[in-house]
């Protein structure tokens, strides 16, 4: 599924739903930062709330290990959870 598809659906989402809130896996799927940035611009003018940090970016750059399959471990999913996500649902409003 190519990128220009996946924000069709995610404003497709939007416009029947108030609560969205986009979380980024990593930036290595983007071919470039400008390619986010990009993204993140779309996403601001569809008023379609997001985390600019990704979580297995954030994870690493928190010290936190990888799994034998490059993707956070526990430790670095709750901690993710803990100090990026549940600040962010607060500051919506949503809990």
């Amino acid at each position: 599924v190519g990128l220009y598809s996946i924000l069709a659906q995610l404003n497709g989402v939007k416009r029947d739903n108030n609560k969205l809130l986009v979380l980024f896996g990593w930036d290595g799927v983007f071919t470039s930062t400008d390619e986010k940035r990009l993204v993140m611009e779309f996403l601001k003018t569809k008023q379609i709330d997001f985390i600019e940090d990704s979580i297995y970016d954030w994870s690493l750059s928190q010290g936190h290990e990888t799994t034998s399959t490059n993707h956070p471990c526990e430790d670095g999913y709750k901690a993710y959870a803990h100090d990026v996500l549940v600040p962010k649902l607060k500051d919506l409003d949503w809990i």
